[in-house]
């Protein structure tokens, strides 16, 4: 199909694609090297904000009359 499409033997489409994997694998994994403790440090910010907004939703339930049903 390569031969057909790009008028290339085999072998040099199978070498400039495995190129091209190999640039972009070696791309991704360098952008994913952060460090340890500053990833589990967004994940508490995460969470602690997600918190933050659940407790404003139950405020504002409850400034609004509304009780909590089985909860």
């Amino acid at each position: 199909m390569a031969k057909l499409l790009y008028r290339w033997d085999d072998r040099k489409f199978e070498e400039e694609y495995l190129n091209k994997l190999e640039r972009n694998w070696r791309k991704w994994k360098d952008d994913r090297q952060i460090d340890e403790s500053k990833h589990w440090k967004m994940i508490e910010e995460k969470i602690e904000e997600e918190n933050e907004k659940n407790k404003e939703k139950r405020l504002e339930s409850f400034s609004r009359g509304e009780t909590l049903r089985g909860r």
